[in-house]
């Protein structure tokens, strides 16, 4: 994009593209909710492609965070990022994305379990620990379909 563009800065807009993705699509949907012009316009259901992009959304996400925990160490000198050896394992720079990625991970994890294990939820959404599946069937048939 511009002159200067490291592994850091890029791997920063791994992580803001598919965020920004998410919004735009959450976006057109609440305005569509509310427009009926808007609505007349788009003419799709919301559900399944959310439920698609969000998809798409968890996996370049995961693969970005798989980036971002890799290092490297060559015979007896620092630990560094792997994808930009001027950076420093944990050094302020790589703190803030490391924890980044972090974040992402401890919101993936239950996400892909819930996707993994949906059978066996729908099967037990009649006991009440399992209600909260009734909530959200329609965003979990569309994975189904």
């Amino acid at each position: 994009f511009y002159n200067g563009l490291n592994s850091y800065a890029k791997t920063w807009l791994r992580l803001v593209f598919p965020l920004y993705l998410l919004f735009l699509i959450s976006m057109i949907v609440l305005v569509s909710r509310y427009s009926r012009t808007v609505s007349k316009l788009c003419r799709f259901n919301a559900v399944p492609v959310l439920a698609t992009l969000i998809w798409l959304i968890s996996s370049s996400l995961s693969r970005t965070a798989v980036t971002i925990f890799q290092s490297a160490q060559l015979d007896n000198s620092p630990v560094v990022w792997l994808y930009d050896g001027n950076i420093e394992y944990f050094s302020m720079e790589h703190a803030v994305l490391f924890s980044v990625g972090l974040l992402i991970v401890v919101f993936l994890i239950p996400y892909t379990m819930l996707l993994a294990f949906l059978p066996f939820f729908q099967a037990k959404s009649h006991l009440r620990l399992f209600s909260w599946v009734n909530k959200i069937k329609p965003f979990l048939d569309s994975y189904q379909a």
